[in-house]
């Protein structure tokens, strides 16, 4: 939310909790297209990986998200997230 990409879009209550829910806010840059604006970009895209495929780029985010802060550098937020879907959605939908 700091990055103004998303915004509150409400609440559920939930056994055991509240569930919160996040909308795009169209005022940050287009998912998908990492030159529209150098601050950022969002790619939310399904990949057919191998199991080794999957174990290699795991690998490779969390070293990414375990780098140290560069005092000199700017800062930026980092959502990453590379999972499994309980059934994966067939070709062209």
């Amino acid at each position: 939310m700091e990055a103004g990409l998303v915004e509150p879009a409400g609440t559920r209550q939930v056994r055991g909790g509240t569930e919160q829910y996040y909308r795009l806010t169209g005022s940050g840059p287009r998912a998908g297209d990492a030159t529209a604006d150098p601050r950022g970009f969002l790619v939310l895209r399904t990949l057919r990986l191998t199991p080794g495929h999957a174990e290699r780029l795991a690998a490779v985010l969390r070293d990414l998200a375990s780098q140290p802060e560069d005092a000199d550098g700017q800062p930026h937020s980092m959502l990453l997230g590379l999972y499994q879907p309980d059934s994966a959605p067939s070709p062209g939908t």
